[in-house]
């Protein structure tokens, strides 16, 4: 009687049976045998498996593969580093504990389909053939490829990656798909070089979060689609001309941002992310999208400034009294020579420098906070219209604004007589030019909204 896992997986040289299950009379040979009725350690069990392998490999035929589908691992198994393997199939393998496949050299294809890696799977530095099939593989450790190369196509359709995925200066020679693959824990492609197709289709993350930084990117392109593409890392991905997304919207609750927003430290990158994005999408000519990110990059300006501005009498308590001044005053009085004129204005400056540097923040600071309310950042018409409303009607309140309504109307030929107050004279001209901006910001944020 033959071993019944070598029928289902069509093995072409059924192993003898080592064990027979009580329950429902199944026989099962050496490599398909529950991991506790091997009969041997795992030592000797993994040289079977390097024995099996070492076989094919003596053929010396191109197109000879190894079959190890089904194959039950009961323990660790490490190929020896720098290993030659032949084509080889751990179509539905089931590793108990950890794999190392270190430096391993595998044939023209290699089958990890519904593969299971029970512990850490290490693929570090091993070079794939032209077909990798880790399609439904799932990873309930780390799998690790790290400056590995695939030299062909690599499949990881719905692939499961329970614990970090780590493609560290990973290679990809031509196309790459993670078609419904899910990422338990993040996910690293910094360095990675792609030479090909790379496809990220309906992928699910659970709040992990896949990096890109540095990457290569080929014009092939990388695309995100029916994603969600908060879960992504791209601050310190330069490249990102070919990097697109189809049915993946970045904007969450009216407005895009990206989840390194939260960092302190990486706001500033943040936001020249945001600002790359935009370029791209302006050299793309998408208006609708640069003007999504241009928000984005104003928001993450406005917090910039709001985290590095200090109020006015902090920054006055920080520079303490002026000793400095203090003594090279005396000094001045005393000496009375160029020289000590010269310091004492040098003293006045460095003391006075960080409250006008404060006070220049503050005042950049509180401009952009009014072009986002008064027009959205240029980009949204009738919020600016509602505020031009607002500042040509108030005049129209004499409680408020004395005289005649139109005096505090610019392009208007009415003027107030002489007897008006100095006082009222500059509320009118201030409020003329609060109408002729906020005008203009009525007419710019109308013309990004046709020119979409």
């Amino acid at each position: 009687m033959a071993c019944c896992k070598c029928e289902e997986h069509g093995w072409n040289d059924p192993q003898p049976v080592v064990y027979t299950d009580p329950e429902d009379g199944n026989v099962y040979c050496l490599f398909h045998a529950p991991a506790e009725h091997k009969g041997m350690s795992v030592d000797a069990f993994n040289g079977h498996v390097s024995e099996r392998i070492q076989a094919v490999i003596d053929l010396e035929n191109e197109k000879a593969s190894c079959d190890l589908s089904g194959t039950i691992f009961p323990g660790d198994i490490c190929f020896e580093s720098g290993s030659a393997l032949p084509n080889i199939s751990f179509e539905k393998a089931r590793f108990k504990r950890g794999a190392v496949f270190d430096k391993a050299c595998f044939g023209r294809f290699a089958f990890f389909i519904e593969a299971r890696f029970g512990g850490g799977a290490v693929f570090h530095k091993a070079s794939f053939g032209e077909f990798a099939f880790l399609n439904e593989a799932r990873f309930e450790g780390e799998a690790v490829f790290i400056e590995t190369s695939f030299r062909g196509d690599a499949y990881f359709g719905k692939a499961r990656f329970g614990g970090g995925a780590f493609f560290r200066e990973a290679r990809f020679g031509r196309a790459v798909s993670f078609i419904e693959a899910r990422f338990g824990g993040n996910a690293d492609f910094s360095s990675a070089q792609f030479n090909g197709p790379i496809r990220f289709d309906s992928i699910k993350t659970n709040d992990a979060i896949l990096k890109f930084a540095y990457s290569t990117v080929p014009p092939s392109a990388i695309i995100f689609e029916n994603c969600d593409p908060t879960c992504l890392d791209l601050v310190d991905q330069r490249d990102l001309t070919h990097i697109h997304f189809i049915n993946s919207s970045w904007e969450k609750n009216g407005r895009i941002k990206a989840r390194t927003e939260a960092d302190p430290g990486r706001l500033q990158s943040t936001r020249d992310f945001y600002q790359r994005m935009k370029a791209k999408y302006k050299a793309e000519n998408n208006e609708y999208e640069a003007s999504k990110w241009h928000v984005a990059e104003k928001e993450a300006q406005l917090k910039l400034l709001g985290e590095a501005t200090k109020p006015i009498r902090q920054t006055l308590m920080e520079v303490g009294q002026g000793a400095a001044v203090k003594d090279a005053w005396k000094a001045c009085r005393l000496e009375r020579n160029c020289l000590s004129v010269k310091t004492f204005f040098a003293a006045l400056v460095m003391w006075l420098s960080p409250f006008f540097n404060a006070a220049a923040e503050r005042l950049t600071f509180r401009a952009l906070w009014l072009y986002k309310y008064s027009s959205g950042y240029g980009e949204k018409p009738f919020h600016a219209l509602f505020w031009l409303a607002v500042l040509v009607l108030l005049p129209a309140l004499p409680v408020l604004f004395p005289g005649s309504m139109l005096y505090y109307l610019p392009l208007m030929r009415e003027h107030p007589g002489s007897d008006v107050w100095v006082v009222t004279r500059l509320l009118m001209v201030l409020w003329q030019i609060f109408i002729t901006v906020q005008a203009a910001l009525f007419a710019f944020a109308l013309r990004n909204r046709f020119r979409r």
